[in-house]
């Protein structure tokens, strides 16, 4: 049986079976970024439900329309997978059980920081861009703030725009109460 350094690179094929073998578990929280694995934060209660929330949320105002993941993950390239914390993905006949989405199969992505905003705002984010990941939002639950960043270009979202409860957010035009996203 292999076992797993962790400062091997490796591709997601290679990281898919090391998951399929039980060497890396199912729900250990760790993502490939660039052929390696990071550890993930833990989730905490706060975290966990404000990911609820939005998740609620989403499926209530896109049902039928697009798929809502929850810390799932998706295939960036052949050495990245993160698992964002709210995805909204494309729908498909086989609910994606084939293969993983792919940057391609994204419509929105959710990060949800806690601990985690200096790295989703300084490294995930502008990979995000870089992928042409269409819409990516970052939820600050400290600060109870959300930004959108959208229209990416190169490494860098070329709109960025931060809000806070009482105001409204408007995507895939849906227009949301960001007091209901934050609370």
């Amino acid at each position: 049986m292999r076992t797993l350094d962790r400062t091997e690179v490796l591709t997601v094929a290679e990281y898919q079976q090391l998951i399929e073998a039980g060497i890396i578990e199912e729900d250990e929280r760790v993502e490939l970024w660039d052929g390696f694995l990071r550890d993930m934060s833990p989730v905490g209660a706060k975290h966990s439900a404000f990911v609820g929330t939005i998740t609620r949320v989403f499926n209530r105002v896109f049902d039928g329309q697009y798929l809502v993941r929850t810390q799932d993950p998706i295939v960036f390239s052949d050495k990245t997978q993160p698992q964002p914390d709210v995805t909204l993905l494309r729908l498909q006949a086989d609910n994606y059980i084939t293969q993983l989405p792919t940057v391609a199969d994204v419509v929105l992505l959710v990060e949800v920081s806690d601990s985690t905003l200096a790295f989703d705002l300084g490294v995930k984010v502008p990979r995000y861009a870089k992928a042409r990941m269409p819409e990516v939002w970052v939820i600050d639950i400290n600060a109870l703030t959300l930004t959108q960043f959208q229209t990416p270009q190169d490494d860098i979202y070329t709109e960025a725009r931060t809000y806070q409860r009482g105001e409204t957010i408007t995507t895939l035009e849906e227009p949301f109460s960001v007091s209901d996203l934050l609370r």
